[in-house]
């Protein structure tokens, strides 16, 4: 199936029938479309974390952030809104070189067709469900996966491997402490808990809990098991991260456009704010502040001019269930989606506006 359009796009999902923070969050491998320095992004409803050789990192929005562009959206302001975001890592102290490999691949695919530099162009990239850290230690690897929109990890800790070696050292938060056997990392923008650790062994083919705690020294964490475990057979640790007390949207999704196929799949087309990754991402860990990119906003009457945007795509099955796929591309100015239609062929059509200079390199 091809798509030709007067403008690409860029995507993100506009109308979802299934709770995004139910959803298995996507692992989407970064394969130079970002820069090189992560790994794997996954987007959450708290926030991005993105998985580094190394450890995560943990992008984080403000709740206010939401308010404020809608409020420049709506020319209730002309004044371009800072937003506020906290970025924190965690690292992995003393760890090896892990071989990191992906299980259960999605069959949705995204493109990314990003600025005028085509050796960054990237397409057909499928995003995962699970990543795996094979000998983050010595006889221990980690296992990263969600559940019910929630980032968890367990680690393998493997017969006569030593637990005590996993340490994790946090930068960039405001605070770290235990609170009710939690993991509380405080913000400038809210708070992260890491639920009480859960461990546990099959000794003689029976499931046995594990006692484990968190034990923090010098912003690092570690694990502590008050009466011990049977170092003979395989531990395996499994804390969850929960996000859920951060906002998630870093920016605006607005839906304009909607079509169906002969075969009853689901097209939506919008325009979109990408912030997390337009081109700005800070590196350094910390609270920081950012304006708009991707685009460029003013005090034009019109969206076009005003607010900064791409086009976003996205195609469902016909019971709204799958993604099928998302793609999008960006120019150097702002796009807005007016109309879609899929024609006999089952090529989708795209018509709309455009500010931008450069998609005739597209």
């Amino acid at each position: 199936m091809k798509v030709r359009s007067i403008l690409l796009c860029c995507c993100l999902s506009l109308i979802v029938c299934i709770s995004y923070a139910q959803r298995p969050v996507e692992f989407v491998e970064n394969q130079g479309q970002w820069g090189s320095w992560f790994k794997y992004r996954a987007a959450t409803p708290g926030g991005d974390v993105l998985l580094e050789n190394d450890g995560f990192r943990y992008v984080l929005a403000d709740q206010d952030n939401n308010y404020k562009v809608d409020y420049y959206h709506h020319g209730q302001t002309k004044i371009i809104p800072v937003l506020k975001f906290h970025v924190y890592k965690v690292t992995f102290e003393g760890a090896g070189k892990p071989d990191i490999t992906t299980e259960k691949p999605w069959k949705v695919y995204y493109n990314y067709f990003l600025g005028n530099d085509a050796t960054k162009w990237k397409s057909g990239i499928h995003p995962c469900r699970d990543v795996n850290y094979n000998s983050l230690y010595n006889g221990v690897d980690m296992h990263v996966t969600s559940d019910k929109g929630n980032i968890t990890y367990e680690f393998f800790v493997h017969p006569n491997a030593d637990a005590s070696e996993i340490k994790a050292k946090y930068e960039g938060q405001d605070e770290l402490k235990i609170k009710d056997h939690n993991l509380v990392i405080s913000t400038s923008v809210g708070q992260v808990t890491e639920m009480k650790p859960y461990a546990f062994q099959y000794i003689n083919d029976n499931k046995v809990e594990v006692p484990c705690e968190y034990k923090i020294r010098d912003n690092v964490v570690s694990y502590y098991f008050p009466s011990g475990y049977d170092h003979s057979q395989q531990l395996i640790i499994d804390p969850i991260v929960l996000l859920c007390t951060l906002t998630g949207s870093t920016a605006d999704n607005w839906g304009y456009s909607a079509t169906f196929d002969e075969a009853g799949n689901f097209y939506n087309g919008g325009l979109v704010n990408t912030l997390s990754f337009g081109g700005s991402y800070p590196v350094s860990p910390g609270a920081f502040q950012t304006t708009f990119g991707g685009g460029y906003g003013g005090t034009g009457s019109s969206v076009d001019s005003c607010y900064a945007s791409d086009i976003a795509i996205i195609k469902y099955n016909p019971t709204l269930t799958e993604r099928i796929y998302a793609t999008y591309l960006g120019g150097s100015g702002n796009e807005h989606v007016h109309s879609m239609i899929v024609d006999p062929a089952g090529d989708l059509i795209i018509a709309g506006r455009s500010i931008s200079t450069n998609l005739s390199n597209y």
